[in-house]
């Protein structure tokens, strides 16, 4: 379905055309993407170390380290709970 040229959807297809047509160079801007093979230890390193730097929007990135890190503790946490839960199960079984 067609619609207008003033409608919203079209906004940010008219933002790329008035950019293509004004000669910026916006091949800085441009992302390039890849295919890795993570066949090796040292390329899935390497493809974690680049995961880390992504930053969308400007802004924080998707798991920046501050939430990677409370991922990790939450999961230790969670993993100590389980082993202590089955601690105790198993010492008030009896002998």
């Amino acid at each position: 379905m067609d619609v207008p040229s003033w409608h919203p959807a079209n906004q940010s297809s008219d933002a790329a055309r008035r950019q293509a047509m004004s000669g910026e160079d916006s091949a800085s801007k441009r992302v390039t993407y890849e295919t890795v093979d993570t066949s090796t230890e040292a390329e899935r390193e390497l493809v974690s170390t680049e995961d880390e730097s992504v930053v969308l929007g400007g802004g924080r990135g998707l798991l920046d380290p501050s939430d990677r890190m409370y991922l990790v503790d939450q999961t230790h946490l969670e993993l100590q709970a389980r082993n202590r839960e089955k601690m105790e199960r198993q010492a008030d079984l009896p002998l």
